[in-house]
Parts: C-alpha cells; structure tokens; sequence
C-alpha cells in the first residue's frame, strides 16, 4: 500500500499540503493507474470520466470534463466520496 496525494498536479498547492485529508491509501497499480489518468489530464485538460468503472453513475462528483483548476470532484481526487461527507 502507498500514500498518495489526491491532487495529481505538482504545481496545485492542494499537493503540497500535510492535511490527511489531502492524501489516500492506494495499492501500487492503483497509484500507477491513477498517476497515468491524472498525467493524460495535466496533458489533455480532461478529466477522468468516472462513468467508464462498472457501476459508478456519475462521471465526476463536481465539475465535469474540462478541468477548471482544481481536482475537486473528480473520481481521482475524492474516489471515497469523502467530500461529500464534509470530511
């Protein structure tokens, strides 16, 4: 198992942070399959579409495709939905 920031943009403070919160507990194929989701998203503008897993209804928690300077609300970044709890 591996830490991995949630935000997967070097240049976003989120990435610098501390905060628990900002971190989640991946295993090494789920942090090198997000890695290279979050890097087609640095290179494209578009984020990964959560609607391509089995099962999942929505594509992003909040935003949509493009990326608008922030991972909030993208599959990637808050895959636990813990935002949605205020968490």
């Amino acid at each position: 198992m591996q830490i991995d920031h949630c935000c997967g943009r070097y240049d976003d403070p989120e990435y610098k942070s501390e905060d628990p919160l900002a971190h989640q507990l991946l295993c090494s194929n789920c942090n090198a399959w997000k890695r290279d989701k979050c890097q087609a998203c640095v290179k494209t503008g578009h984020r990964f579409d959560a609607k391509r897993i089995t099962g999942e209804k929505l594509g992003w928690h909040e935003g949509g495709r493009e990326y608008q300077g922030t991972c909030r609300g993208c599959y990637l970044h808050d895959s636990y939905g813990k935002e949605a709890y205020g968490l």
